[in-house]
């Protein structure tokens, strides 16, 4: 079962109970155990319905032989409130974590062992139906106990950093998170060595706290050891190692790295189906997030396909109102609003909306995403009159449950001032986008605000703080990438261009260099390193340096058409873009046959198909 040979285990473990109960009888302790132990695989192998009614068996049976207060009882009982937490029946687990937690303070002591591992087991309960605050407070209570009872590197105590700090995580407080999972890691490695599984685990979340904190290229160099690691000790077809491979596929998406991701998803995939079958709910999640990374590089039609297809096995394997199924719908959704279709896309959000209030309520964090998700496919509809409200109100909800620094909230924020600018309320647009900025030096994913921000500040006329912003923005990029690495490039390329937007010629010269130098370096065939070499032509006309920009020019346009199948169908406007800057230099230079010239390219090209 360690090893994820979950079907294999499943056949040992039934000829085990049939052993037993062949020998004991179906109720001796010894039968139960194995009934237990069968459960558990059933669980790990995503036979839900299987290991609920295994569970349920072995609790009831202990229950009438022992009685409620005893040790079984209680083991019995937490097993079936992990299963009914797999399975996302969050209230039904809760409910009984509650009354377990009770008894065994009674029975044993608030600082038993057994106590404390069902009051983790509640503090996941409370994290999954969205009361973080709760799942915090009772998770430093454990901790804390633990440390007294054990010793603050013991390997339950660290168990139990590890699961606060990825709370902290999810309530917005990244850095406190690192920290603690910086020491998880130096304990572990200490008391465990730096190849044990549970160190390798501490490192998994080190580095995805660290990808939270746009340190991204430290977090997949850690995974990258953490891959190779569990490869040689696990396996690599392991579970533990293909959940690491899930994750290392996520950071390179992060940095562009889309194919690369992409074919460690498709391993998986593979791997999964083979071992789990198509169906099984660890399969399912890892096809959802193929398709969510097809659609990141424009092949939205597979994705929709198969995301369709895993919204039906979710609905025969779960049901439709499961969180599995409708996070399936979600990322439909996600991939119809990408391609256009907007009434399809608003229809499933309404629909997952409406099953998530009733199941879950209206505060809690997944109802506020896909309330926040409707939102924008109302907005990219162009209906405002339906965004904007909806907006306001998940913001007030955001903040009221999670606070006013927490990122989702900073998120909703931007969203909500992009909606007063669309609706021409600046004034209050401005204040909205600027906090969700200034929130972005805590977590660099608010960065998403940037442009928005300097297009507020331009409409305003204010004119020297979308100046301060451009080069801010750059200023702040250089602190959370690499140094000469095409993230960089990329800040360097979007800074040049607001410059350029606010006719800031000579400094956006020196930007557009820098990345030009950098494209050039690592990728001089790529389109973007073309696009780049036009702009930078853009910048020299700008300064009616016509003799430098000419040849600039040329060569970013022409380099564009040849490769414009590398372009993406939302980047095309890059090549009209190009001839533009051609015509602005002819006209600037008082060259007017010329101009004329490129304006017949730019009209024909205007009256292509399809861009």
């Amino acid at each position: 079962l360690d090893l994820g040979l979950y079907s294999l285990a499943i056949d040992q473990l039934k000829q085990s109970v049939e052993i037993r109960e062949s020998k004991f009888g179906r109720e001796h302790l010894d039968t139960l155990s194995a009934y237990f132990h069968l459960a558990e695989a059933n669980l790990a192998d995503g036979k839900m319905t299987e290991a609920l009614e295994l569970f349920e068996s072995v609790r009831e049976a202990h229950v009438r032989i022992h009685g409620p207060t005893h040790s079984n009882s209680f083991t019995a009982i937490r097993g079936l409130a992990n299963a009914y937490l797999a399975m996302r029946k969050t209230s039904e687990a809760t409910k009984m974590l509650e009354q377990l937690r009770d008894s065994e303070s009674q029975r044993f002591g608030s600082d038993a062992p057994e106590t404390l591992s069902t009051l983790s087991l509640l503090a996941t309960a409370y994290k999954n139906s969205g009361r973080f605050n709760d799942a915090i407070d009772l998770l430093e209570h454990v901790r804390d106990l633990r440390t007294d009872n054990d010793g603050p590197d013991h390997v339950d105590t660290l168990a139990t950093l590890s699961s606060l700090a990825i709370l902290y995580q999810d309530a917005g407080n990244t850095p406190k998170a690192i920290a603690m999972l910086e020491h998880v890691r130096n304990a572990s490695i200490v008391a465990l060595g730096p190849e044990h599984p549970d160190t390798l685990s501490a490192l998994g979340d080190l580095a995805m706290a660290y990808q939270g904190n746009g340190r991204v290229h430290e977090a997949i160099e850690i995974q990258e050891k953490v891959r190779e690691a569990e490869a040689r000790i696990l396996g690599p077809e392991h579970p533990g190692a293909l959940t690491t491979i899930t994750n290392l596929a996520e950071l390179y998406q992060d940095v562009g790295q889309n194919s690369e991701a992409i074919k460690m998803i498709e391993l998986v995939r593979a791997i999964e189906i083979r071992q789990l079958g198509p169906e099984h709910p660890d399969t399912l999640s890892t096809i959802n997030n193929l398709a969510v990374a097809y659609e990141r590089v424009g092949r939205s039609s597979e994705a929709a396909t198969m995301l369709e297809q895993v919204k039906d096995s979710c609905l025969r394997v779960f049901g439709p109102d499961h969180p599995d199924t409708l996070a399936a719908l979600a990322n439909l959704a996600a991939v119809y609003d990408s391609s256009n279709r907007m009434s399809e896309s608003i229809g499933i959000y309404e629909c997952v909306r409406d099953a998530q209030i009733r199941d879950l309520g209206s505060e809690h964090p997944e109802t506020l995403r896909t309330l926040s998700n409707l939102a924008v496919a109302f907005w990219r509809s162009k209906q405002l009159d339906k965004s904007l409200p909806l907006f306001e109100d998940v913001f007030k909800r955001r903040e009221a449950a999670l606070g006013r620094r927490h990122p989702d909230t900073l998120l909703t924020a931007a969203n909500l001032g992009v909606n007063y600018r669309d609706a021409g309320r600046l004034d209050e647009a401005i204040p909205l986008l600027e906090e969700a900025y200034k929130g972005s030096r805590r977590n660099p994913k608010l960065r998403v605000a940037i442009p928005d921000l300097f297009d507020c500040y331009v409409r305003a006329g204010k004119t020297v703080e979308a100046i301060n912003l451009a080069k801010g923005a750059v200023a702040e990029g250089r602190k959370i990438v690499e140094p000469e690495s095409l993230e960089l490039a990329s800040e360097l390329v979007q800074g040049g261009d607001r410059l350029q937007k606010l006719e800031a010629w000579p400094e956006s010269e020196l930007l557009l260099r820098e990345a030009l130098s950098i494209r050039e370096t690592l990728m001089a065939d790529d389109w973007r390193t073309f696009n780049t070499i036009s702009m930078l032509g853009g910048s020299l006309t700008g300064q009616q340096k016509f003799d430098e920009a000419e040849p600039l020019l040329i060569a970013g346009y022409n380099g564009m058409v040849l490769r414009a199948n590398q372009i993406p169908v939302d980047a095309i406007e890059r090549i009209p873009e190009s001839l533009k800057r051609l015509i602005k230099l002819y006209t600037q230079w008082q060259k007017p046959q010329q101009a004329v010239e490129w304006k017949k390219k730019l009209e024909q090209r205007n009256e292509l198909p399809d861009l």
